[in-house]
């Protein structure tokens, strides 16, 4: 089994160590078959009540 520990100084952002496994798939040609749509905002902005 092959073990590899990055440098610290790469093991501190959860997400950018997604986006680099994510990369590193896509450069294989890897595809996760997901289609995701956007989500819209489930509030509109006059909706926010601010309390003070």
């Amino acid at each position: 089994i092959e073990f590899y520990i990055p440098p610290l100084e790469f093991c501190s952002d959860n997400a950018a160590m997604i986006a680099r496994a994510g990369m590193e798939l896509l450069k294989k040609g890897i595809d996760d078959g997901l289609m995701l749509e956007p989500v819209p905002n489930l509030f509109e902005m006059n909706e926010i009540i601010v309390s003070s």
